[in-house]
């Protein structure tokens, strides 16, 4: 009977999770020995099982809020880089200062235009337009790049330009790489503060 009652316990502890927690005696009837323990339920996979969903679950919010935020910090983005506009020169005397360095008349603007349709990639509404325009006012320093922006009037000065610059409100002897370079991340710069000053 012991016996039985041992294999019963046993088969208990196999099939329902159960561990043996500690021995609080033994008894004897004839032949058949039998120790009687204390079966403690294991609830550590119960719980991993419990706690797995509710960890699931929280996860998937967590998740779902940041891409809910990414989205909207996109949308924020792509409303303030609609706002602005690049600008470059084609007037004759910016053409002639890009003949001098060797460069093709449309160089400035394809410069900008590479830059901004790269920034966008595939979604057109990060674009910043670039166009084209006559002259700004700076001959002796072109070529020249201006940037509006619709909620001023006129050129605007951005972070990054020198002090000549800032004050006539145009990029001048725009002519290498880091140049076009340097007017791209002020652009960028502009673009970023003004949709931070959005999401506030």
């Amino acid at each position: 009977m012991w016996y039985s009652v041992g294999l019963v316990l046993l088969w208990i502890s196999q099939t329902r999770g159960f561990q043996p927690y500690h021995a609080v005696g033994s008894s004897s009837r004839g032949s058949s020995f039998c120790r009687i323990v204390v079966l403690k339920l294991d609830n550590t996979k119960e719980a991993d099982s419990e706690s797995s969903p509710s960890s699931s679950s929280s996860s998937f919010v967590v998740q779902q809020q940041e891409e809910e935020e990414e989205t909207e910090q996109d949308e924020n983005v792509a409303a303030a880089a609609s706002k602005f506009q690049i600008t470059t020169c084609l007037s004759p005397s910016c053409n002639r200062k890009r003949q001098e360095a060797g460069l093709d008349p449309l160089s400035t603007f394809a410069a900008m235009y590479e830059r901004s349709k790269r920034a966008a990639g595939a979604d057109s509404d990060l674009f910043v337009t670039v166009e084209e325009g006559p002259c700004m006012g700076a001959c002796q320093y072109g070529p020249c790049i201006a940037i509006q922006h619709d909620d001023f009037e006129g050129s605007v000065s951005l972070e990054g330009m020198t002090d000549t610059e800032f004050s006539d409100r145009v990029f001048q002897e725009i002519v290498t790489e880091e140049d076009a370079d340097r007017v791209w991340r002020s652009v960028e710069s502009a673009v970023q503060l003004m949709a931070e000053d959005e999401e506030e």
